[in-house]
């Protein structure tokens, strides 16, 4: 019995502690990921470093010729950390890391 109750408690601690586990990993991926970049970094290298760090990555072609929007994030939907890549030009010109809740 007494095997049975500590088994139950050590599976209610991992299943309370690992929310908190993925969205600091989260976080920490992100804020590595934004900055590892810089404004005039190549499009080509912000892809490249949201795949070296297992990031979700959604393109958004702007209203202008050479204007795209990155949206780099990781977490759930109630929790999810991203960082916004806006470019000119193939060419970063501002980045924004925020947090959805």
């Amino acid at each position: 019995m007494k095997r049975k109750i500590i088994i139950a408690i050590v599976i209610l601690l991992l299943l309370l502690f690992y929310p908190f586990w993925f969205v600091h990993d989260a976080k920490t991926r992100i804020n590595h990921f934004s900055q590892r970049i810089s404004v005039g970094t190549p499009i080509e290298i912000v892809e490249l470093l949201s795949h070296e760090f297992d990031l979700n990555i959604i393109k958004i072609t702007g209203k202008g010729p050479g204007s795209t929007t990155f949206v780099v994030w990781d977490g759930w939907a109630f929790a999810r950390w991203t960082c916004h890549v806006s470019f000119e030009n193939n060419k970063v010109v501002s980045k924004n890391v925020s947090f959805i809740d």
